[in-house]
């Protein structure tokens, strides 16, 4: 968060999540960007705090730095008409977030009404020729930023505002573009819409889910059956992989993938999809290749992945074992409807249980007990199955993220797969709680991992709880790295998933953290966390790190790789080692372990402190070292490991192999700590400035994480005598087939 944001308060906080659809953390960050901007524009921190209220001329420049569109002028006034509510002339921060949470959070349907009325100019309630070509000209723009060749796209897009219009009449009616918004996929792209909310909003079974996509290479529609050319637009169901053009997709006849049991059948039937697969090895006749480069050929099984001739399909059996991945995968034959009455009065349990629950307090921050809450699906998965639960965070790893969901969607059932960015775990993870042999995975940075295990904290879960996997997408996965999942996902999805299946079970620390701040009001961040996972620090590697989510959230176009941000710590912690921001960092802090104080003033100088519970740190470094004289290091022990930092030359040096560790300083189960001035600090890479306070951290609980098998010795959780049925030993090749 940027260093000059204030936090807005609790109760301004509660204010604006009754009139807005964030979050109170996603009120804070966009509060944070508010003020920043305000800041950016000349005004003095006092002035920014008061100053609510946009001009039309702040307006467009906050909402193109916001929303990093390229937009008209007059497009931009008729938002600014829209977000004055009032019509004050001016732009409040409510207001702000009201309509920008619609944009943003809103249904599908709630931002078609919106970005309706913003192109209706003369507000009479249709959509005109002059309006309908600014339409067209703003998403070619959205569509050539998003990297879609536009001399393909335009036609199409054109073509299908005309379609609104089969009368001819010359104008669109509010019910005719909320139609086609929610049936025309590329629409909804170029729009701005995200087609994944749509999908994940549209429960209707059998719907393909869409995405627009440049063919690489020469593709078939499977509804008119005519070429796609290379590098022009189509669409691809990210379930089936049925592919179409644009305009053909509302005419696809075949339905997707059913993937619950609709009428109590024992076995999976096979779900083909014809053509688009290259060559391929008939599974029947074993002769030639069933693919083909020149038309439409050969069925391919969009559960088992299995490939047939079209004139073999009838040779071979209707039932589908479900292929390589059947270990981890819940076929539909595992989701089962309860019956209507059970339902319904299990939904009526579960709100008035709720209600009870939250006034009791049953949990520590006041929230239902979600364990109790039941899904309208039960799920029995197959005998001597370990099935897995995806929580993938779409915006880490750049563009990794999506694809992964896509790849994941297609690979097992979609229902076993969630996108974070689409309300966060708690429904997938309330959903699955009691399925035996889960393992929960979560494809996203150590933040990501993070967010799930603190839901899973709220939810009263059964002993032994799921084990937790990692498949890392961004960059720095220190908690990746540890478990021996690497510090970056490669795109190698099968060999993971085999990894996956056979990977053993350890048991990890968590720690919490309390602030007893000496002046509530003196300047200071908001805490993003309260609980460590991997490491708490404070001093120079926090300055590095706050330096930089302070410049990453300002010019997000400049820190788009991997290499590119370690350009950028590089350049930090060098213009840090010149300017010595920490200098003298232990004449500022008490530091007492265990109960006994731990004179750190007539040490040697220091410029960082940091509580380690991982061995793993700035993307693989190991601060604790390998020498034992002081005990050795494990994530499971209950203890965590403190030391010290003489530098960001040091640090720099124990992060390129240069030095062995850092200064060891204690082994400890609870620290105190207390701070003489304002101090850069971190939890887990999130960094703030924290005014003069007294920290507490002390053990919290132990969570099951999976390792990967033969990555470096961390000690296995099953010598844990309750904790054996965890582990398995199975590959995916190993699984014995379901039963025809």
């Amino acid at each position: 968060m940027g260093g000059s944001s204030s936090k807005l308060t609790e109760t301004e906080l509660k204010q604006l999540q009754e009139f807005s659809r964030y979050s109170s953390r996603k009120l804070q960050q966009v509060w944070n960007e508010f003020n920043d901007f305000l800041l950016s524009e000349n005004m003095s921190k006092t002035s920014a705090r008061k100053h609510h209220e946009l001009t039309e001329a702040e307006f467009a420049r906050f909402i193109k730095t916001y929303f990093t569109w390229e937009t008209d002028d007059a497009f931009v006034h008729r938002l600014f008409e829209m977000f004055d509510a009032d019509k004050s002339g001016t732009v409040s921060f409510k207001e702000l977030v009201v309509s920008a949470s619609v944009l943003e959070s809103g249904s599908t349907e709630e931002k078609l009404r919106f970005l309706f009325k913003v192109y209706d100019e003369d507000s009479n309630g249709v959509l005109e020729k002059e309006e309908l070509d600014r339409i067209l000209s703003q998403m070619c723009a959205v569509s050539q930023a998003l990297g879609y060749d536009t001399t393909s796209i335009r036609p199409v897009l054109s073509e299908m505002l005309a379609k609104m219009d089969p009368s001819n009449v010359g104008f669109i009616s509010l019910e005719k573009w909320i139609e086609a918004g929610t049936k025309f996929a590329p629409i909804l792209v170029a729009l701005g819409i995200d087609q994944t909310t749509y999908n994940q909003q549209r429960i209707l079974e059998g719907s393909h889910q869409w995405y627009l996509r440049q063919s690489k290479k020469l593709r078939y529609c499977n509804v008119c059956t005519k070429t796609i050319g290379i590098n022009k637009s189509s669409v691809v169901c990210q379930v089936c992989r049925l592919v179409a053009h644009d305009a053909c997709s509302p005419n696809a006849s075949e339905t997707c993938r059913i993937t619950y049991n609709k009428l109590n059948a024992s076995t999976n039937d096979h779900h083909w999809v014809e053509g688009n697969f290259g060559h391929a090895d008939c599974a029947v006749c074993h002769e030639g290749h069933c693919g083909s480069v020149r038309g439409l050929a050969g069925l391919r099984c969009a559960w088992c992945k299995l490939s047939v001739h079209n004139d073999c399909k009838e040779k071979q059996s209707p039932v589908c074992e479900l292929g390589q991945y059947r270990q981890l995968m819940l076929p539909p034959t595992a989701f089962c409807l309860r019956e209507l009455n059970h339902v319904v009065a299990d939904a009526a349990g579960s709100i008035a249980g709720g209600a009870a629950a939250a006034a009791a307090g049953s949990v520590a921050d006041g929230s239902p007990d979600y364990s109790t809450i039941e899904s309208p699906l039960v799920i029995v998965p197959p005998p001597n199955t370990t099935p897995i639960v995806v929580f993938i965070n779409p915006a880490s790893g750049g563009n990794q993220g999506v694809k992964l969901l896509r790849t994941f969607k297609n690979l097992i059932n979609p229902r076993q797969v969630f996108d974070l960015q689409q309300g966060g775990p708690m429904a997938g993870l309330k959903q699955y709680l009691h399925v035996p042999n889960l393992r929960i995975i979560c494809c996203g940075g150590d933040g990501t991992v993070g967010w799930v295990l603190a839901v899973l904290d709220k939810l009263k879960l059964p002993s032994p709880p799921p084990p937790v996997g990692v498949i890392p997408l961004g960059t720095g996965n220190d908690l990746a790295r540890t478990l021996g999942w690497g510090g970056g996902y490669g795109g190698e999805i099968k060999r993971v998933l085999q990894q996956i299946a056979d990977a053993e079970t350890v048991l990890m620390d968590r720690w919490s953290v309390a602030f007893d701040v000496a002046d509530p009001n003196a300047e200071s961040d908001k805490v993003p966390l309260d609980i460590v996972n991997n490491y708490f620090s404070i001093g120079v590697d926090a300055e590095i790190a706050h330096r930089f989510h302070t410049m990453r959230e300002k010019f997000p176009e400049k820190f788009n790789s991997r290499a590119r941000n370690k350009l950028w710590y590089l350049e930090l912690g060098t213009k840090d080692a010149l300017q010595h921001s920490c200098k003298n960092l232990h004449k500022h802090i008490q530091l007492e372990v265990d109960g006994q104080a731990i004179d750190l003033a007539n040490g040697p100088a220091l410029e960082g402190l940091a509580v380690v519970n991982i061995p793993s740190m700035y993307g693989g470094a190991n601060l604790w070292g390998s020498d034992e004289k002081m005990g050795k290091q494990d994530m499971g022990d209950r203890k965590f490991e403190i030391v010290g930092l003489f530098s960001s030359m040091h640090m720099g040096r124990i992060r390129s192999g240069l030095a062995g560790s850092a200064h060891k300083i204690a082994q400890g189960s609870v620290i105190k700590l207390t701070t003489t001035k304002l101090l850069p600090m971190q939890i887990d890479g999130e960094p703030w400035m924290q005014s003069i306070v007294t920290i507490t951290i002390s053990h919290k609980n132990q969570v099951v994480m999976l390792k990967h098998r033969g990555s470096a010795d961390l000690p296995a959780e099953s010598s844990q005598p309750e904790m054996r049925s965890q582990k398995s030993n199975s590959s995916l090749a190993a699984q014995p087939a379901p039963a025809k």
